[in-house]
């Protein structure tokens, strides 16, 4: 997937979280542009979660239309088309 054919990604993320830390690297290392809005640094971040998907789990993408909740650093990368990670989790 190309920058230019990228579709919006929206990252719902929490800061100390090991497997938000894998998928953010996922995206950074695939030079892919994110939204990235933290649930645990921002209320109004959790309820528009909540309210899209019902659940208040993270981390958690929208890939254009479609939604990745609780998912981790492979599924995103299978989602996007990208090599699997080494690690769906990276600790602190």
């Amino acid at each position: 997937m190309t920058q230019s054919s990228q579709q919006p990604i929206v990252f719902f993320s929490k800061s100390s979280c090991p497997w938000a830390r894998a998928v953010r690297h996922v995206l950074d290392q695939n030079h892919l542009t994110y939204d990235e809005r933290p649930i645990d640094k921002d209320r109004a971040n959790l309820a528009a979660l909540r309210r899209e998907t019902g659940q208040a789990e993270q981390p958690s993408l929208k890939i254009g239309d479609q939604w990745l909740v609780d998912t981790d650093a492979k599924a995103v990368a299978k989602h996007l088309g990208l090599p699997a990670p080494e690690r769906v989790r990276i600790p602190a």
